[in-house]
């Protein structure tokens, strides 16, 4: 592939994979690069929010969700070693993450992106003669591209010898973790999240459209220094939060995938030509399931600003800034939850407090498993 006037975009999850797609759409020549082979796991809840599932049927391409097996969910539980609480609510889709990117690089691929998988791309440097970033592929022969689109996550290395823009990661931020269990390892509903939350650590679990649980867990950083089996912290945040044997021995027997310190943030997310998209561009635990929202809300705006930046509607300069202002304003409006959840999980003694006073609540209501009022049950 020999890039051009084209766009690169690196990373082939929702953020760019989205961001090339959106890109095709507009009219750009696209390349796409991802350094896993596809389809490839990714750790995640795999929550789809109702402004995602708006923003795929506004680009077209609403049988992706189809595609990836989505189970409609309309409610939520959280399970406490002090009680538990459920509420309705239609929030979005739950989503097989494998099949779900696949499903969107595909799309992209159908509106003519170029792409290739087991490729590791690495930025070099920014030519201001020829007003093109410099960049490799497996270490061949440099290339060149007049703009690029970094989204290649909280793991990404694409832009490590690319001065001014180090990834900084929060020291208590946790660490994620995700498997897939069997079914009957515990009688969740269709439709249904159930996070479980003990000493700081949370649990969620949702069923598939084939019958098992996703589950992915966030583990603080000081737990697993004390504990290094993940299977065990995450069998011991279920048994706190009142769940029942079969699933903490399920548990202990999954294989469990693990991220990177979850909460990062970027010195700098754009540059003339330069766009960093995603999880890269900085990222905050969700809690709240919005992660792959983010990602498709930020493709949009990207692909929006980079393809006026090609077209020459916006000088390479004003593209940049209008970027950094973009993600700026996404952290301040979609985080600003995430951060509030953030500092109560962190704080056991106000996770208490909420748990009571949400019970006081007419609307929310105790879920059919819990046992009293006062206690957590156990299901299994």
């Amino acid at each position: 592939m020999t890039a051009g006037d084209a766009v690169v975009v690196i990373g082939a999850g929702p953020a760019g994979a989205g961001t090339a797609l959106r890109l095709a759409q507009l009219g750009c020549r696209v390349f796409l690069f991802e350094k896993r082979a596809t389809p490839r796991g990714k750790v995640c809840g795999g929550c789809l929010h109702r402004r995602g599932l708006t923003l795929l049927e506004a680009w077209g391409v609403a049988g992706v969700c189809r595609r990836a097996g989505a189970v409609v969910l309309n409610g939520a539980e959280l399970a406490t070693p002090w009680g538990a609480v459920a509420w309705p609510r239609a929030h979005g889709v739950a989503v097989d993450r494998v099949r779900f990117d696949a499903a969107l690089i595909d799309e992209a691929k159908r509106h003519g992106v170029l792409f290739r998988d087991r490729a590791s791309v690495r930025v070099r440097a920014f030519d201001p003669g020829e007003q093109s970033w410099a960049y490799t592929v497996d270490g061949s022969e440099t290339q060149t591209a007049r703009v690029i689109v970094v989204a290649d996550g909280v793991a990404g290395s694409s832009l490590a010898e690319v001065q001014g823009f180090t990834m900084r990661r929060r020291p208590r931020s946790r660490v994620g973790a995700a498997a897939r269990l069997p079914g009957n390892a515990m009688d969740v509903p269709h439709g249904v999240v159930r996070m479980h939350y003990a000493a700081v650590d949370y649990v969620g679990v949702v069923r598939r459209a084939d019958g098992d649980l996703d589950v992915a867990a966030a583990i603080s950083p000081e737990r697993l220094r004390s504990e290094r089996r993940v299977a065990r912290l995450v069998a011991d945040v279920l048994a706190e939060s009142g769940a029942g044997g079969r699933v903490q021995a399920a548990a202990l027997e999954a294989d469990w995938s693990l991220t990177p310190p979850f909460t990062v943030s970027r010195e700098r997310v754009a540059a003339p030509g330069l766009f960093v998209v995603g999880d890269g561009a900085g990222y905050i635990e969700p809690f709240t399931g919005e992660g792959m929202t983010w990602a498709l809300h930020a493709a949009g705006r990207a692909a929006r600003i980079a393809a006026g930046s090609i077209k020459g509607e916006l000088s390479a300069g004003a593209a940049a800034l209008r970027w950094s202002r973009a993600v700026r304003s996404q952290r301040w409006k979609a985080q600003t939850r995430c951060r509030a959840m953030q500092a109560m999980l962190q704080r056991p003694t106000v996770m208490l407090a909420a748990v009571r006073a949400a019970r006081c609540w007419p609307w929310l209501r105790l879920p059919a498993w819990s046992k009293s009022p006062d206690t957590a049950g156990a299901w299994a």
